[in-house]
Formats: structure tokens, sequence, C-alpha cells
């Protein structure tokens, strides 16, 4: 399934190159700043994601996905939505779609704001504290 994965997003890459790709939103993983419903603009780059930058994958069952970059570990995207407690399962480069330029929720059209990053940030951050002060417990 990998290989039709990468096919999938690199022909994904290419049509956002040529022209404006809009991706639906179905799901409610990135909270009420992308309602489902809505829809996301979605440009390709030619550099890795920053931290906090939303950005669209496929996932491992070919669905497209728009969820937040929080780091990189072992060659791979570790992404999580907005409302999600958990990090999606790593993420290939190569199934990378590009990065969400404009959100257009019911006409309301808005740039992504890197200060939204802060709440799945504080969530990795605060997931890693917690561990750590369990280890330095015992």
């Amino acid at each position: 399934m990998s290989g039709e994965v990468e096919v999938t997003a690199r022909l994904l890459r290419r049509r956002a190159a040529e022209q404006a790709l809009w991706v639906p939103v179905t799901g409610g993983s990135m909270g009420r700043r992308y309602p489902p419903g809505s829809r996301v603009l979605v440009k390709p780059l030619a550099r890795r994601p920053r931290p906090g930058e939303v950005w669209v994958f496929s996932d491992g069952d070919g669905h497209l996905v728009a969820h937040r970059y929080l780091r990189r570990r072992a060659g791979c995207y570790v992404f999580r939505g907005d409302s999600e407690s958990r990090s999606d399962p790593p993420v290939d480069p190569s199934w990378v779609v590009g990065r969400v330029h404009l959100v257009d929720a019911a006409g309301d059209v808005r740039r992504p704001r890197w200060w939204h990053a802060a709440v799945p940030l504080v969530r990795a951050g605060r997931g890693r504290l917690s561990r750590a002060s369990r280890l330095t417990d015992r």
C-alpha cells in the first residue's frame, strides 16, 4: 500500500503546483479552527515542515489528512490534530502533499496562525516532561 500512497501524494503535489488544490475537511481532529465542511488550500513546498505548521499528507490507508507538524523522528514526520491527545503514526516524507496556506470555513477565508500551534506543541512537551519526571522519581 505504501507505493500507492507515494504515487497519490506525488500526483497531488504536481496538481497543487499547477493550480489551486482545495482539500475538503471531513473530520474534527483539528478542532473548531478547521471544522468539518470547510476546506484548505494546499501548496507544495521544497522545504521540510516547521513545527506548528499545518500540512496535508496521505495516511497509510490513502486518505488525506491535514494535521499540525510536531517533529521529525527516525527519518519520518510526526503530526497531530489540534484536538487529538496522541500523535499520528510516523509519516514518510514522500507521503506529504503540501502545506496549508488558507482555510475556508463557511466563506470565512483566513491564513493558519502560528499561535494556534501552541496547544499541540505544549501537549507534546508536557508528555515528555511527565515521562522525564516519572523516570527521575524512581
